[in-house]
């Protein structure tokens, strides 16, 4: 079926509205890994004396925000492609407005930034 212009429009705008919201997702997700690793390094284990994350570490297990990333790039992979594959009034909103969808990252990346210095003033002694 023929989409109009209205309802083009309104896809577009759902379609971007959406995508700030994952981006807002991503960045509240990063910062509990973040939390998470600042426990695992003030906490200890009471038998071995050893913070959890050291017994992780000597595990040779991949770090959390590596995981984190990991994951997160698969899915968005594998959502795009399969959006983008689905409807090509997605395709072309992402293709014509790439801009758009590179200031997204960008800006994510950029708070991701500050937050990661605003944490570090906070719990470096």
């Amino acid at each position: 079926t023929q989409m109009t212009a209205s309802s083009s429009v309104v896809l577009r705008a759902n379609l971007w509205t959406r995508l700030e919201r994952l981006m807002d997702h991503i960045q509240t997700s990063h910062a509990q890994v973040i939390l998470l690793i600042m426990v695992l390094t003030k906490r200890r284990d009471p038998l071995t004396h050893l913070t959890f994350m050291e017994q992780l570490e000597s595990q040779q297990f991949t770090s959390p925000v590596i995981l984190f990333w990991d994951e997160t790039a698969r899915i968005l992979s594998v959502e795009l492609r399969a959006s983008t594959r689905a409807s090509s009034q997605i395709s072309q909103a992402l293709e014509t407005e790439y801009p758009r969808l590179l200031r997204l990252f960008k800006d994510l990346f950029s708070r991701l930034k500050q937050s990661q210095v605003s944490i570090s003033s906070e719990y470096d002694p």
